[in-house]
Formats: C-alpha cells, structure tokens, sequence
C-alpha cells in the first residue's frame, strides 16, 4: 500500500519552516537576551570610563599655571650673598609680607643644593595681590643694592606641576588666628589692606616735648587750644586728617596724621628742632608698634585739696 502526504493544513507551520522562522528572529534582534544584557552592561561600563578618563584629563593642570590670586613674585638677579633677611626688606617697601606658622617673612633664596651658595633668584610672598603690581613696577629693573649695575628682574611667579599627575597637596588644617594676632595684622594694614593707599607709618608724625602734664591740670581748656593750635601750624605742611595729643605722657607726645607721606616728610624738617613753649620739638615718623598712651595715676588726697584750692584762688581772681 502507498503511503499518501497528508498536505498541511492551511495556517500551520512546517517544522522545518517554525526552525527557520525562530533562528531569524534570534538573528533579527541580535540573538539571545542574555547575550544582549551581558554587551549592553559592557557599553555602559565603557562610557562611564570614558567619561571618568575625561574628567580626570581636565583636572590636571599644564605644565606651568596660574593661580587665581597670586600674590607672589619671582625674582632674579640677587647677589650670591644675598639673605632671606635683605631680600624681605627690600620688598616690603611694595607692601606687607605673607608669614609663614613660624611669623617669619614667606621669602626664599634659591640656593646650589651642594654648596649652598645662593643662585641668584628668589621667590617673595606678599599678604595682598596689589604688593604683586606695585613691586613689578617699582622694583623691576632696579639694582638690589644701590651699588650693584646689575639689574632686577622682578615678575609674577609661575608654579611648575611636579609628576605626571597633579596631587592636591593636604595641609593641616590651621588654627583660627588669636584676637590679638588679628588685631596686630590690621593695625599692620591699617590702611585697609590695599597697597595704593599710605600706611599709617608713612604719614604719622610723632612730635616729642610739645607740653608737660602739669599744663594741663593748670589749665583744663588748654588741650584743645593746644591741638588747634597746632592744626593751624602744622597744616601749612599739608592736609592734617587727625590731631591727638597723650595729656598723660611725660614726654608731651603729640601724634599728626597727614594726607600724604609727603607732607608728613615735610613736617618733620620743619618742627624737628625747632621750639615750642621754651622746649625743643623732637619730630619722627610713628615705627607702628610704640603706644603713647598712660593711664593717668590716681590722684591722693593731698593733690587734689592743692588742685581745688589752685581752683578757688582762680575763681576769686576773676
């Protein structure tokens, strides 16, 4: 007997064609879902490494860069024995100096590691970044001492990355500054921290043996003839911002603070030596630290029943 082909019925599938149809559809949708799980976590992992690589390239710094506030300033043709010392005296004529933790000026001499011999250049470091423009345009170009030909070169400080990679350095982390060094740095910028403007040092004039103490327990309004007065003198220098006489001091101190440095100049050429009230005037710039103020003592019984018999013989006078 013949065997007869059933024919498929219409709307199945063959088995061979359901083989085929199911390896097209792998191929299709880029075959199995665990293979397309497994590349789509490798391509994330790639791009976030990518992207990390990125971020770190951006980080690092070139070769030589700027700090955002540079207040220091390299300098080259020094003497060979050239010390720390000089060279921040020498510069402190532009502005105040950085300290370091030990309170001494942020200056370095370069140095040959062999025979310590300094090299010629140096580095300064100034507390505020207008000192920077001040010494490129005063100090640059000029000799160190006034003896030497050779010229400074003064200009801003470059800082050169170490390495391949750049190292945020980790610094300690520093105490807060005591009331009394805060208080000490602004009397030091008294003048409000910026460079353009006279320090107190500059133009404050200290006039030595104007009165004694006495004086002013005779007469109680003589402190303010006497600060007029001396305004009105004084003032023909040039512009007297403030007048304060120390009524205390045995010395009869009297302290003037000018406008300009210039005028303060002038003043102490012309009232150091000259008398006033039968005493000789001594004039000097202010050194920044001496305080003329004395509390005045305490007055005895004695002193006071002569001060207020001198007081009743005033009055019976007229």
């Amino acid at each position: 007997m013949q065997e007869r082909q059933v024919a498929p019925q219409h709307g199945s599938t063959p088995p061979h064609a359901q083989s085929l149809s199911s390896t097209t559809s792998m191929t299709m949708f880029g075959g199995d879902p665990d293979s397309r799980l497994a590349e789509a976590v490798l391509e994330k992992r790639r791009e976030k490494a990518k992207k990390a690589k990125e971020a770190a390239e951006a980080a690092q710094p070139k070769a030589w860069f700027d700090l955002k506030i540079n207040t220091s300033v390299y300098v080259t043709g020094l003497p060979d024995d050239v010390t720390e010392m000089e060279l921040a005296q020498v510069f402190a004529k532009c502005g105040v100096l950085k300290e370091d933790d030990d309170r001494k000026p942020k200056v370095k001499v370069y140095r040959d590691r062999e025979t310590q011999v300094p090299k010629g250049d140096g580095l300064v470091t100034y507390l505020k970044e207008p000192s920077v423009g001040l010494a490129l345009q005063i100090l640059d170009g000029s000799p160190f001492r006034p003896e030497m030909q050779q010229k400074m070169s003064v200009q801003r400080a470059k800082f050169e990355q170490k390495g391949e990679g750049y190292v945020a350095k980790s610094k300690p982390k520093k105490k807060k500054p005591s009331a009394a060094v805060e208080k000490k740095m602004d009397r030091t910028l008294g003048w409000g921290g910026f460079d353009d403007v006279a320090k107190p040092t500059e133009v404050t004039v200290i006039l030595e043996h104007m009165f004694t103490p006495a004086e002013f327990e005779e007469d109680a309004t003589l402190r303010e003839e006497l600060e007029d007065d001396i305004n009105a003198e004084c003032s023909k220098m040039g512009k007297v911002d403030k007048v304060k006489l120390y009524h205390t001091h045995p010395d009869g101190i009297v302290s003037l603070k000018y406008s300009t440095s210039d005028a303060a100049q002038q003043c102490i050429k012309v009232m150091d030596g000259r008398f006033f009230g039968g005493r000789q005037v001594k004039a000097h710039l202010w050194d920044g630290f001496s305080n003329y103020h004395i509390e005045k003592k305490v007055e005895t019984a004695e002193e006071q029943a002569r001060r207020l018999e001198r007081f009743a013989q005033e009055l019976e006078q007229g």
